[in-house]
């Protein structure tokens, strides 16, 4: 069309908008001075522009009655209508949660298959999230707010259309078009921006219904339509870009953009307003992701004058603040040098942290964060999900379909986060799209993420490294335990820049207790060759030129060649008291290379004693709150032994606490560490490890605390399991390494005391407990490629029977042997019950109790003899809410002073 002509439609169009309905046909015969033509072609954008405001075509009585069901959703009451249909909030009765149901009139079921089409593709904190799809309607989140409207405050508008970009760049990376962006398909809700009504959205490599889209057909809203739109062409993302501009004009004015538009007045906004209106679709931003670039740049104060004082500022100085520093660091040519910057990061409200991760350019922010009462043991259940936090946002985003997601890392573009879940390494695509399963990883430990697609992780406790490719396949040893340095694990990888080369962390048998060392090395992809480079008290990464670690709870960097691969100078210490997290050898900081550091610091959380009944209720606490690991009951349930961590002595000591009267003595006191004492039948003996000789031994010493002989020794760790119900075996774990031999082993207490293994596999068998009538042995084994609870006769060579379905840890026995109990991989107990014919066991369905409050640690629970009550160490209900996070732009400036 030629451009003269188009800007006259556009102005007679513009002007009409402002008449009456009754009185724009007059208007119009004046106005187009009697060229039919055009006439017939205004006259057919306004006839548009009613039917998708609803001023025609509007149903004239509801599709569905209040009270009505539709499937499992009942209809409340009725929200919006328009000529494509009706709207009604609805309750969900099989979740008890409000929804959004949106009913087709017949003639338009083709556009809402298309609708459901491009919201399933999507997985965006600014789209609404589509929950279901029936014959004649879709399920969507119910959203609490009101339609965009300006003008707004220069802030919102900013912070506002920064949401809409990025849920534009979504769609946009998924080949989706929405086509019909407008400030009524833009709902403001609490957390920002949420896009609606996906009805007109073009999907590429694929073709548009040909009920709903012909040659020459205009589609959209036209006081927001691109001019390609008005002349029936094809749209794409410019496309949307230009509506955009119209939204974000509104925004700033409150008035429609339209060809004599006032000049909006912060005259850089007025650039990208300008730019996203321009009439040929070559000449605008060609990416959501570049308007929103020059947006944060309109955000910068001109240089040639003092900076603005933005209205945002009180509200939000402290996004504001890293929004310039940000800024700064990426878009100013020869900047001067930047100042140290630090800030706090709260968590969302009534959750905790888990370990953060910065996006490869800094700019993001993803951390795990769980619902606080669930993490206290308080309620049976909650959540825990990733968090993903813009640097120049005041607020995270819960990040869908990452539900019981931990220990996230970025792929090296950004636009993905990996994470462990559901015993499960998996990956989700930041622009929408659920969550994809890589491979099996029930206690997962670390996984990084190389530019050449490469995935290393560590999938159990006990296992070396594994290599994946990012887009799927078999996952492949990358790394090898050696036994002679008693390697028990290798975990927290981390790629250096070349991508071939890897640091991680070498953990020794007590890799899983508080005073455990890691040996840091570095690996390679070429071969299995590795050397060491440091040790530390926590794993290692590499960013702007720095080893980052833990010596102690103190962040130390240390200068760091990535192409010799030496460190080049002493350690420095950057921050104090970090925290970490013991049993898993991994510290609470990461690191970007553009010079961000984040980190949690603030005391170690401490865990108490407390028993749980058969709903996971807490209805006792047990002695003080402490660092507590390993907890055994006495055969009567009225004792128990438990290992405490005395932070004075960096050592762990067995205790022994009386139930009854709620006292603990303490039964240990060497300068080794005592961790797992485990009672005789009678209870009139311990047999407990320590590290009294270089390695962890096994002793034993009456309950009283007289006699210690020592049992065992030889080159290898161990810890005692469970003693057999006639007194003369003791199982225990020796930690040899996967693919090295069997873990669970038997030692003999009469005759020449000569252990042998229990299972002489080519896999790992862990945490072996005899059953109460000592025929049988239930312990993990990782034969299937994860933790399984299995049960096998003892002695003898018999086969096993699988007990878990999903994953499992952790075995313990009713003391009737008519159940069994086990962890799930999401701390859930589980329970099966437990029969015997003849020499056959008979094994229930397993089928879970409560969850999941317990901790998923080494020996964490117990259980009563009558089997209705468990013994955990849980979280301490009385700490202090967690530190928030400290994030640091521009870090390694700080060490120059």
């Amino acid at each position: 069309m030629d451009p003269d002509r188009w800007e006259q439609i556009e102005q007679i169009y513009h002007a009409a908008l402002q008449r009456a309905p009754g009185l724009r046909g007059a208007f119009l015969a004046e106005a187009c001075r009697g060229d039919q033509d055009l006439q017939r072609e205004v006259e057919a954008l306004l006839t548009q522009e009613g039917s998708r405001s609803g001023l025609i075509g509007q149903p004239t009585q509801t599709i569905v009655g209040q009270g009505s069901q539709l499937g499992p959703y009942k209809i409340e009451e009725l929200i919006g209508a328009g000529g494509m249909g009706q709207v009604f909030r609805a309750i969900d009765m099989r979740l008890g949660r409000q929804v959004a149901v949106k009913v087709s009139a017949a003639q338009f079921t083709e556009r809402f298959e298309r609708e459901a089409r491009a919201i399933s593709a999507l997985n965006h904190p600014h789209i609404c999230t589509l929950h279901d799809v029936g014959p004649n309607y879709l399920v969507m989140e119910y959203i609490e707010g009101a339609p965009l409207k300006g003008p707004l405050p220069l802030g919102k508008t900013v912070e506002y259309a920064s949401q809409i970009l990025d849920a534009l760049d979504a769609a946009h990376r998924k080949g989706i078009t929405h086509r019909d962006l407008k400030p009524g398909n833009i709902l403001i809700a609490k957390n920002g921006v949420k896009l609606l009504d996906f009805g007109l959205a073009h999907v590429e490599r694929g073709e548009d219904d040909p009920a709903l889209t012909v040659a020459g057909a205009v589609m959209g809203t036209p006081a927001y339509m691109a001019p390609e739109q008005w002349e029936g062409k094809s749209a794409d993302a410019r496309s949307d870009i230009y509506s955009f501009g119209c939204v974000l004009y509104e925004m700033l004015t409150g008035k429609r953009a339209a060809k004599g538009r006032t000049p909006v007045e912060p005259a850089a906004l007025d650039r990208v307003v300008t730019t996203c209106l321009s009439q040929d679709p070559d000449d605008r931003f060609q990416t959501a992701r570049d308007a929103q670039r020059a947006l944060r740049w309109a955000q910068e104060p001109d240089r040639a004058k003092p900076a603005r004082t933005l209205p945002w500022v009180a509200v939000a100085g402290i996004a504001v603040l890293i929004a310039a520093a940000v800024s700064f660091q990426h878009f100013r040519e020869n900047p001067a040098e930047t100042p140290v910057v630090r800030f706090a990061i709260a968590p969302p409200a009534n959750t905790t942290f888990g370990i953060p991760a910065p996006s490869p350019d800094g700019r993001h922010l993803v951390f795990p964060a769980r619902d606080m009462l669930s993490a206290f043991g308080r309620q049976a259940g909650g959540s825990a999900s990733l968090w993903v936090r813009s640097l120049d946002a005041t607020t995270p985003q819960p990040l869908a379909g990452t539900e019981g997601a931990g220990l996230p890392f970025w792929s090296p573009d950004g636009r993905s986060i990996g994470f462990g879940a559901g015993g499960k390494l998996k990956k989700i695509d930041l622009s929408g799209g659920p969550a994809v399963s890589l491979a099996d990883a029930p206690l997962f430990r670390g996984a990084s993420w190389s530019p050449q697609g490469v995935i290393l992780f560590t999938p159990t406790r006990t296992s070396a490294l594994l290599r994946i490719p990012a887009t799927g396949g078999s996952p492949a040893p990358a790394t090898t335990l050696n036994p002679e340095r008693n390697e028990r694990s290798h975990r927290w990888p981390w790629f250096l820049p070349d991508g071939k080369h890897f640091l991680y962390s070498a953990v020794d048998t007590d890799g899983e207790l508080v005073t455990s060392e890691s040996t840091i090395y570095v690996g390679t992809l070429d071969s299995r060759e590795s050397r060491i480079v440091a040790h530390a008290s926590s794993n290692a990464i590499y960013a702007s030129g720095y080893l980052l670690f833990l010596r102690e709870n103190t962040l130390m960097a240390q200068p760091f060649d990535a192409k010799s691969l030496a460190g080049t100078g002493e350690a420095v210490p950057v921050a104090p008291q970090v925290l970490d997290n013991p049993p898993s050898a991994n510290g609470l900081f990461a690191a970007a290379d553009n010079g961000t550091l984040v980190f949690q610091s603030g005391l170690q959380p401490l865990q108490t004693l407390a028993w749980l009944d058969r709903t996971g209720k807490r209805v006792a606490a047990v002695g003080d709150p402490g660092q507590l690991f390993f907890t055994f009951l006495s055969p009567d349930g009225n004792r128990a032994t438990v290992s405490v961590y005395d932070r004075a002595a960096h050592n762990n000591d067995l205790w022994i606490y009386d139930l009854a009267r709620n006292l603990r003595t303490r039964f240990t006191f060497g300068s080794g560490n005592e961790n797992a004492g485990i009672w005789s039948p009678d209870g009139s003996s311990i047999v407990f490890n320590s590290s009294s000789k270089g390695h962890l031994d096994l002793y034993r010493k009456l309950a009283s605390g007289a006699g210690e002989e020592l049992l065992y020794a030889d080159e290898l760790s161990k810890s005692p399991t469970s003693w057999s119900p006639d007194g003369k075996f003791i199982l225990y774990n020796s930690r040899l390494g996967p693919r090295a031999g069997a873990g669970l082993w038997v030692l003999a207490l009469e005759g020449e005391r000569k252990p042998f293994p229990f299972l002489k596999t080519a896999f790992n068998e862990d945490d072996g407990r005899f059953s109460p009538n000592g025929h049988w042995v239930a312990f993990e084994s990782d034969e299937s490629g994860r933790g399984e609870i299995y049960v096998a006769p003892f002695p003898g060579s018999g086969g096993r029977s699988q007990v878990s379905s999903a994953g499992g840890t952790q075995a313990r026995w009713r003391a009737d042997g008519k159940e069994l109990f086990y962890m799930a991989p999401d701390g859930s107990l589980m329970v099966a019950e437990i029969g015997v014919k003849g020499t056959e066991m008979l094994i229930g369905a397993p089928r879970r109790l409560f969850g999941p409050p317990l901790t998923n640690g080494v020996s964490s629970y117990d259980v009563s003899p009558d089997g209705q009550r468990f013994l955990a160490v849980l979280p301490n209900e009385q700490a202090a809410p967690p530190e928030p996070l400290t994030l640091v732009l521009n870090w390694t400036a700080g060490l120059k002073k």
